[in-house]
């Protein structure tokens, strides 16, 4: 299920994202969208694709090869528990990071 999030200023000026591609980019603001209140998401790149760009079609080879850089440029950890392949934000809560996140409110 998709969050609510914020996208900082500091997001279009941050050097590590202005060397990734628009489509990474927008990859990358998605994946805030897809994880959860702690930063976490379930790293499946067709579930990610379904999530992210649910009307394009881009074959999971290209969200692969945007993911890998993502991770190369430290914005996204991956892990695996389980035999399942998570992810998480390592800045998700970090004062003064375009990413950081509060969590979001129970609706009444």
């Amino acid at each position: 299920m998709a969050n609510n999030r914020l996208i900082r200023p500091g997001f279009f000026v941050n050097p590590g994202v202005s060397t990734l591609s628009i489509k990474e980019r927008y990859l990358l603001i998605g994946l805030t969208a897809v994880a959860n209140d702690w930063g976490k998401l379930w790293f499946q790149p067709s579930h990610i694709s379904s999530q992210v760009f649910p009307t394009d079609q881009i074959n999971t080879e290209e969200i692969n090869t945007m993911l890998e850089q993502i991770v190369k440029k430290g914005f996204i950890c991956s892990y695996i528990v389980d035999d399942v392949e998570y992810a998480h934000f390592p800045s998700w809560r970090e004062s003064g990071s375009f990413l950081m996140q509060y969590l979001d409110k129970p609706r009444p």
